[in-house]
C-alpha cells in the first residue's frame, strides 16, 4: 500500500506544478483595464480562465457577481473592467469546441477547452 502511494503523491504534484507553470504562461491583451483585471481577478482565480471568453451580457453578470462578492476595485473602475473583458475575451463559438457548462448564484457558466463530454455542433 504504500509503495502505490509514494507514486500517487509523486504523480499528484507533478500534476499541480505542470499546472500552475500552465496558469502562469498565460497573457492578458493590453489595454485600458490589463492591471485591474490581472490585480483584482488573478488573486482568486487562475487567470487563464478568462481566456474561455463571454457574451457581453455574460461578462456583465460575472461582473456583478464579483461586485456581490465585495471583490476590492473602486466603484468607479467596474466599467473599465468590462469593458477590457468585453474586449479582450469575447465568446467563442467555433463548431468542435469543447465546454463545461454550469450554473451557480443564478448565473450560467461556460468554460472553454474542458474535457466534460459537451462539444457544440
Amino acid at each position: 500500500m504504500i509503495g502505490r502511494a509514494v507514486p500517487l503523491s509523486l504523480l499528484g504534484m507533478l500534476l499541480i506544478s505542470g499546472l500552475a507553470a500552465w496558469a502562469q504562461s498565460f497573457d492578458l491583451p493590453p489595454g485600458s483595464g490589463k492591471e485591474i483585471v490581472e490585480n483584482s481577478c488573478g488573486t482568486c482565480h487562475v487567470i487563464n480562465r478568462l481566456g474561455a471568453g463571454y457574451t457581453p451580457e455574460g461578462w456583465h453578470s460575472v461582473v456583478q457577481m464579483m461586485q456581490n462578492m465585495e471583490v476590492p476595485v473602486p466603484p468607479e473602475q467596474w466599467t473599465v473592467v468590462a469593458d477590457y473583458l468585453i474586449k479582450s475575451f469575447p465568446e467563442k463559438t467555433e463548431a468542435g469546441r469543447r465546454y463545461c457548462s454550469w450554473s451557480s448564484a443564478g448565473f450560467d457558466h461556460r468554460v472553454a477547452g474542458a474535457d466534460c463530454g459537451v462539444t457544440t455542433a
